[in-house]
């Protein structure tokens, strides 16, 4: 005989109750969608001994777990309970007699950084000659859209593993030496460094050039100091007949000017929110300048100027900076060192003026 279908019209109020619905009668293939709703059940109707060992949850975005203050835990707490506790803002679980927090590591982030160097300080004159001009500081930039020294690309972003932590090295600027590098340290990480600017070029050529940007050449001793791949450029060669020096390298070009008197240009950068210009070369000795020449400014990786006269020391260089771009979303908040931390766009930026640490 045909199953025949009762009209829900033609069912009194409370005719059907559970005693009369056979064990597993009603299926899920008999209900319809949404058919059973939260206001549909019984508070307190569905317990565990209802619901089928270790079940499975459809779908693909999360289930809520209890969640309240310490106060509010369990009065009678078990073994394998887990919740939410909004005092600790941490998930934490019953473990052999008490809570404990679950530690959860979060996921690896990238971040850019500007990594520069302090400056080299400026060649010291002597005999009324005229010494070189420092170099920058090296620059090294994995910011997106812009460049590293030397006309290089912008480097890969810095993986970050959360709770490690990064040491920031911010070099100071060089006197009567080259510059101090400026570097990014920390476990798994290739350290970055940039490289502190060479000296400028003395007239007894005692000095090193060499260095994230080169040292201009000077009297006697007029050969241009080596910049570093990726970093900075040569210094200018001597070229004159007494003064001017040659000026140092910066990071965006070496020096100029009809004798090469001129340091080279630096590199700007728009990572702060406004475009800042680091790690320029120093000028060459000058009898413009005579016993002052100009030093490089805190925290700009600039290379000093050269001395012009008899027996005279060249100007210091400028500090190096280190700034990093990290993703708002990912920011720990936790450093050291008393950097600058303002917010540009969906990013946390930290300018570290002095040395540092950053936790992932």
């Amino acid at each position: 005989m045909a199953n025949t279908k009762i009209p829900s019209e033609l069912i009194a109020d409370g005719s059907i109750v559970t005693a009369k619905i056979a064990d597993d009668a009603v299926s899920a293939d008999k209900l319809a969608s949404s058919a059973v709703v939260t206001a549909s059940i019984v508070d307190d109707a569905i317990t565990s001994a209802k619901i089928v060992d270790n079940p499975t949850f459809s779908g693909t975005e999360s289930i809520t777990i209890p969640s309240g203050t310490t106060a509010q835990r369990a009065s009678s707490p078990a073994n394998g309970m887990v919740r939410y506790n909004t005092t600790e803002s941490t998930v934490e679980g019953y473990i052999s007699g008490q809570w404990r927090e679950l530690q959860t590591a979060g996921y690896a982030y990238t971040l850019e950084y500007v990594v520069v160097a302090g400056g080299g300080a400026g060649g010291t004159g002597a005999y009324s000659d005229a010494a070189g001009g420092a170099g920058g500081g090296g620059y090294r930039s994995s910011v997106s859209g812009e460049s590293s020294g030397r006309g290089a690309s912008a480097e890969a972003a810095m993986t970050v593993n959360p709770t490690t932590v990064y040491t920031i090295t911010v070099g100071a600027g060089g006197s009567n030496a080259v510059g101090g590098n400026s570097l990014i340290s920390g476990s798994g990480l290739t350290t970055i460094t940039s490289n502190g600017g060479g000296e400028g070029g003395d007239r007894q050529g005692s000095n090193n050039k060499d260095g994230g940007c080169g040292g201009g050449g000077g009297y006697l001793y007029p050969a241009a100091g080596s910049g570093t791949t990726g970093q900075g450029y040569d210094g200018g060669l001597f070229a004159s007949s007494y003064y001017p020096a040659a000026g140092g390298g910066g990071a965006g070009g070496t020096a100029t000017g009809s004798v090469n008197e001129v340091g080279g240009a630096g590199v700007a950068t728009s990572v702060t929110g406004s475009a800042v210009t680091y790690a320029l070369g120093g000028h060459g000795g000058n009898s413009t300048n005579g016993a002052s020449p100009v030093a490089g400014g805190a925290n700009t990786g600039t290379g000093g100027g050269g001395y012009y006269g008899s027996g005279g020391n060249g100007a210091n260089g400028g500090s190096g900076i280190v700034i990093l771009k990290v993703p708002t979303a990912s920011y720990s908040g936790t450093t050291t060192g008393s950097p600058t931390v303002t917010t540009v766009g969906d990013y946390k930026i930290i300018k570290f003026t002095s040395s540092g640490t950053y936790t992932g």
